[in-house]
């Protein structure tokens, strides 16, 4: 009898542990199992006129340059094309904040130069914990699209930072954020992989109508002593009318989410600062898998 139960017990276990198995086994677990269960759809050919800036050599190749001049090119009715298999190495903070009715079409690589002192010295800076930004992106209707990359090269930075606090008031070592945007209505941004941030990947600022649709995000040290910290997926300060397929925020609406090797799902940063109201209202999060 005692056997018999024990045994029973043990099947009941043991069956209550596979379906555990089962429940999450449809959960992508790196960036290449997301795009096959989230595939990016594509996207008709159209008549808005089209721009390329030319690719990098190498890492140290800056062409900030041309990628604005793109941008100045293609807003007001036209697309940025950034082609699979090139890198865009930039290497000064570039103000986008002027964008009307564009789109950046991103297959290749976006990627972030890792000088620490450069940046330190000349990236924009918000008063919020202190923040650094490698550009700002603002205005009105701006979709930014594709399966390509944007790399914050974030391990030396991470390296460097080991130890500190973003909120330490003593803390000089001040990194910068990898997608930034204020005063923005209607941005659009999807498909894209967003990787190694050197603090948090994106901070939307006074901003309304945003929506994140089948992003990645994906920070990993090669570094078994320092973990890629602060490395948040959305931060934001004054929005309205987010989705994302996360803030003082209303209207915020998170739909299947899957977050590996993170604590999930928070709304933080809550109540730090003395003699400032914060709120948050009308939040729904759902499909969230840990």
């Amino acid at each position: 009898m005692r056997f018999s139960a024990l045994l029973a017990s043990l099947v009941a276990a043991t069956g209550a542990a596979a379906a555990a198995v089962d429940a999450f086994s449809h959960v992508p677990r790196n960036v290449q199992e997301f795009r096959e269960k989230h595939p990016v759809a594509k996207r008709a050919p159209n008549c808005r006129k089209t721009f390329t800036p030319r690719a990098s050599r190498d890492d140290t190749d800056d062409i900030s340059a041309e990628f604005l001049d793109a941008i100045k090119k293609a807003n007001n009715g036209g697309t940025v094309y950034l082609p699979e298999g090139q890198t865009f190495v930039i290497g000064k903070p570039l103000d986008l904040t002027f964008l009307n009715d564009i789109h950046v079409r991103l297959e290749g690589t976006i990627r972030f130069t890792n000088d620490v002192p450069y940046w330190q010295k000349n990236a924009f800076y918000h008063p919020f914990q202190r923040s650094l930004m490698f550009w700002k992106w603002g205005g009105k209707d701006i979709k930014i699209f594709g399966e390509g990359t944007l790399d914050g090269q974030g391990q030396r930075w991470w390296n460097e930072f080991s130890g500190a606090e973003i909120l330490d008031p003593d803390n000089a070592y001040l990194r910068p954020i990898l997608f930034y945007a204020e005063h923005a209505e209607n941005l659009h941004v999807e498909g894209i992989l967003m990787k190694d941030s050197p603090v948090w990947h994106n901070f939307i600022v006074e901003s309304k109508h945003i929506t994140y649709r089948d992003v990645i995000v994906e920070a990993k040290s090669n570094n078994a002593t320092v973990e890629p910290k602060n490395g948040d997926f959305f931060n934001s300060l004054n929005v309205e009318h987010i989705k994302i397929e996360r803030s003082n925020n209303t209207d915020l609406h998170v739909d299947t989410m899957y977050c590996n090797n993170s604590h999930g799902q928070s709304l933080g940063s809550l109540g730090q600062y003395e003699g400032e109201f914060v709120f948050v209202k009308d939040v729904v999060i759902e499909n969230i898998w840990v």
